[in-house]
């Protein structure tokens, strides 16, 4: 099963039920690195963390996430 590539939360089909996952609905497909640079690798994203990512580097953004500061997303 995919899951988001930032916060490891897993996609689950909609209309099956599970509490610690994400509709497929709320994914969305990112682009790890910004496509202004010329990169085309994208990942699975959920739909806060690709709205908090914004245009920064997945580097980046991993490192934000590895500080606790995730800890006010609403999951």
């Amino acid at each position: 099963m995919p899951t988001c590539n930032y916060c490891q939360r897993s996609i689950w089909k909609v209309g099956t039920a599970n509490a610690n996952a994400f509709p497929q609905a709320l994914m969305t497909r990112d682009h790890a690195e910004p496509r202004a640079s010329g990169a085309h690798f994208c990942v699975y994203a959920c739909s806060e963390c690709n709205s908090i990512k914004g245009d920064d580097l997945a580097a980046v953004f991993n490192a934000f996430l590895a500080l606790n500061e995730w800890q006010y997303l609403r999951w």
